[in-house]
């Protein structure tokens, strides 16, 4: 598994700009649009090169549709991600 992790990784990096590298990998900032070499949202860009990869790819882990609920006041909310492994939701 750490092979594959720091394939991840390197993935991600050749997907920065050199200031978007130096500022994520070296100091530990939050990764913003500007760090890419091609713009997208960096939630987006965390979820399909980072979170995805590892769930589904690496854990192998099955997507579920994504889930409605409602906070205990009563706020309507849905979830990010829903993710089954084995017979277990979360």
């Amino acid at each position: 598994m750490v092979e594959e992790i720091e394939d991840i990784i390197k993935n991600i990096q050749n997907k920065l700009t050199i200031e978007g590298k130096k500022r994520v990998f070296e100091d530990n900032k939050e990764l913003k649009s500007d760090d890419l070499k091609q713009w997208q949202d960096p939630e987006d860009f965390t979820r399909e090169f980072l979170i995805d990869k590892i769930l589904y790819d690496i854990f192998k882990v099955e997507r579920a549709g994504p889930k409605n609920f409602e906070t205990t006041d009563g706020t309507p909310r849905k979830v990010d991600y829903a993710v089954k492994y084995e017979k277990t939701r979360f």
